[in-house]
Formats: structure tokens, C-alpha cells, sequence
């Protein structure tokens, strides 16, 4: 007999961490104590995980294992660091959150499948919207374009961050959009689906992010290409195609964003932002001398200043990890990462569309910005990592949706 999905089972450890992460989702910037509520969701996940991890498949139990082995690289490289520099002032701030970054998505890769981890995030980002749509209209317009001209909305980090996020959700919801439009009974969620997608095309236009924007289109291209190449179908590239440019068009023109709007999108002094003479300082400095090249200078510690202002970022993950923990350090952590992803593209059962989609995304925005590794996004960036990297429970990705297999009772 076939019965519906079930997440949430009453006083389970699965529903409180479920529950957690809802929470979460409807506003990022929830602090228990000294520490933020996704923060501490992750490692709850990761807790009790564990007790589960011995009674995975092997291929789940390896990929988990070898995100221990990332968050164990990061604790060694960083202690190795103290040993030539004095802790910077972020020095556990950046450490902890790397840490909790790759033991959360070890958590999640054993306790959740890929289509519950989309589910959360298609969830998350109906929630997210709400509370978003909420602060909008109880706000003035001075504060809430308060960040140069640039929407920002508390607790969701900075304009970038909350662009980078909307990017991610857009491509989730476009996939659940997809799956519900051939399920009955589900025309509320879906309608509440296409709303939240319209309104993150907005918000990515709001907040003039070039990287959140770069990150949708190159993420939402790609999902579109390789769901019309596994369905043979090359008219789905253009439906597709043509109905992510209404909606911007429609996004632009209902909340009159076309003043000015793209003006940020086109870069006038020829290096985005700042970044490439950001990225040429943080290289010089790692050049200076061999052991700061190979050892790093250590989390938290960059600390530079470029055509007159403080940077505090190097504006790109890879080139954060090369600086924190050097040549060594940086080679072998994102070296298990690109092993792990690599087997993932080989050993696939399905949802190649929203894996390869979402993967790019969030490799474009690693590269140019380090907004996904903000303490607001932490939550969002590990469950996209393990969407990536996670298991399917049906040949199809998205037989988990339609219909559950559960062996008959004699």
C-alpha cells in the first residue's frame, strides 16, 4: 500500500530538530544564549546523527565521514596556525562556524534524504517570505532601503547574503513548483510556491546583489538544461527560459525597480566591487614568506585595508580557506570537498536538475563572496550542501514526494 510522507512523529528526536529548523527559517537571527538558533539546530542534528550514522548505507556513511574530516582539517590547520600568529579577534568566531558549518552537514547527510532536506528548504523559504513580507510593510521605506539604497532585512545578514539566499530558495521552489504541478490536492501550497518565487526574483532585484543575481542565473540555467537534456526535450529549455524572463520583467515592473536598479549590475571602475584588488592584497600577503604560505595566517584574521577602508573579507570562500589555513591546509580541505562532490556526480540516483543547480549557484557565490558562510546563512548553506551531497530514496528524485513504498503486513 502506498501512504503519504510523514516528517514530523510526535516526541521524535527527528521532529525537534525538524522543529528547530522551521524556526529557524522563519527568521535567521533567533540567539539562544550567546549562540543563534540554526547554529545550534546544526549541531543537535549532528548529535544525534551520530547515534544513527552505524545503521547507514556505506555510501552515506562515507560522505558524512569525510565532512568530520573536513571540520577536523579546519580545528589542526587553525591550531597549527597559532604556532607562527596570534589569534586574530574573530579567530573562534570563524573557526566555530567552519566547524559547525561541516558537522552540521555530516548530521544532515544521515539524518535527513535529499527530498526531505529540499522539503525544508521549499518550506523555509515560504516561511522566510512571510516574515520578510511582514518586516516590508511595517517599515518605512528609508529603513528598509537603509544599506546604500540596498533592501536589507534584519536577521537575514547583509543585502548580498540575503540575495545569495533567494537564490537558493528560487531554484528549490522552481523544483517543488514542478512536482506539485502534477500532484491534485495541492493547490494551495503550490500557489504559496509561485508567490515565494516572484517575490525572491524581487528581492533579488531589490538588493542590487551582482553576486545573488549571477549566482540565480547560472544556477537556474543550469537546472533548466539539465532537466530538458534527461527529458530529450529541448522546448522545456525554452518554456523555461521564456518564464524565468516574465517573471523578472513582472518583478521589475510591479515594484518599480528599474530606476537605478541595474545600474549596480554593471560595474564602472572594472573590478566588481573592489574585489580583484581585495583578492591581489590577501595574495601579496600570503606571498610574503613560505611559511605564511603554507600554514595561513589562521581563521578570522583578515584584517586589511584597500583604497582607504578596513576589509575585514576576502570576499570569496577559496581564497578565505588558502588565507586561514594556507596551501596545505586549503588543498586538502577543499580537496575532500571536491572528492565528495565528484562521487556524488558519479554515484546519483536522481534530482541531477536541482543538484547540479543548486551546486553551481553555490559555487559561483564561494567564489566572488563569503556571504553563504555568514552566521545567517550558515543553516541555508549546509542544507544545500547536503541536498548536493545526499541520498535519494527513490529512483526517481521525486518519488519521495508522490508516494512512499511500505511493505505489506502479513
Amino acid at each position: 500500500m502506498n501512504n503519504p510522507i510523514v516528517l514530523f512523529k510526535p516526541l521524535g528526536l527527528k521532529s525537534f530538530c525538524s522543529l528547530l529548523i522551521l524556526l529557524s527559517f522563519l527568521y535567521p537571527g533567533i540567539i539562544v544564549g550567546s549562540l543563534q538558533l540554526q547554529h545550534l539546530a546544526l549541531v543537535a542534528i549532528f548529535i544525534f546523527a551520530i547515534l544513527k550514522l552505524p545503521s547507514d548505507s556505506f555510501c552515506i556513511r562515507m560522505r558524512s565521514v569525510e565532512m568530520l574530516l573536513c571540520a577536523s582539517l579546519v580545528i589542526i590547520f587553525s591550531l597549527l596556525s597559532l604556532f607562527f600568529h596570534s589569534p586574530e579577534k574573530y579567530f573562534l568566531d570563524e573557526l566555530g562556524k567552519l566547524v559547525i558549518f561541516f558537522v552540521g552537514v555530516a548530521g544532515l547527510l544521515s539524518f535527513y534524504s535529499s527530498e526531505e532536506v529540499l522539503d525544508f528548504l521549499s518550506k523555509g523559504a515560504i516561511l522566510s517570505t512571510a516574515y520578510i513580507v511582514f518586516y516590508l510593510l511595517t517599515h518605512s521605506h528609508q529603513e528598509i532601503y537603509s544599506y546604500g539604497g540596498r533592501l536589507q532585512v534584519p536577521g537575514f545578514g547583509s543585502p548580498n547574503a540575503l540575495a545569495t539566499m533567494s537564490a537558493i530558495y528560487s531554484i528549490c521552489l522552481l523544483k517543488r513548483l514542478r512536482i506539485y504541478l502534477g500532484m491534485s490536492g495541492r493547490g494551495g501550497v503550490t500557489l504559496a510556491c509561485l508567490l515565494s518565487l516572484f517575490f525572491y526574483l524581487y528581492l533579488i532585484v531589490a538588493t542590487s546583489s551582482r553576486g545573488g543575481a549571477f549566482s540565480f542565473v547560472l544556477g537556474f540555467l543550469i537546472y533548466v538544461s539539465v532537466w530538458a537534456h534527461e527529458r530529450k526535450k529541448l522546448s522545456l529549455l525554452f518554456f523555461w527560459g521564456g518564464f524565468f524572463l516574465a517573471a523578472l520583467l513582472m518583478c521589475l515592473l510591479m515594484f518599480g525597480q528599474f530606476d537605478g536598479a541595474l545600474d549596480r549590475y554593471i560595474p564602472s571602475d572594472g573590478y566588481g566591487s573592489g574585489r580583484l584588488m581585495i583578492w591581489e592584497r590577501i595574495l601579496n600577503n600570503l606571498m610574503e614568506n613560505v611559511i605564511d604560505f603554507l600554514i595561513g595566517f589562521g581563521p578570522g584574521s583578515i584584517d586589511i585595508e584597500v583604497s582607504g577602508s578596513k576589509i575585514i573579507s576576502a570576499h570569496s570562500f577559496f581564497l578565505s580557506v588558502f588565507y586561514y589555513f594556507g596551501f596545505l591546509g586549503g588543498v586538502s580541505v577543499l580537496g575532500v570537498i571536491g572528492l565528495s562532490i565528484f562521487k556524488m556526480a558519479g554515484r546519483s540516483r536522481g534530482g541531477g536538475d536541482i543538484r547540479l543547480g543548486i551546486l553551481f549557484a553555490v559555487l559561483f557565490s564561494f567564489s566572488v563572496d563569503y556571504v553563504l558562510l555568514s552566521s545567517q546563512s550558515l543553516l541555508t548553506t549546509a542544507m544545500a550542501f547536503s541536498l548536493v551531497l545526499g541520498e535519494s530514496k527513490g529512483k526517481r528524485f521525486s518519488d519521495a514526494f508522490l508516494k512512499r513504498e511500505v511493505p505489506n503486513e502479513s
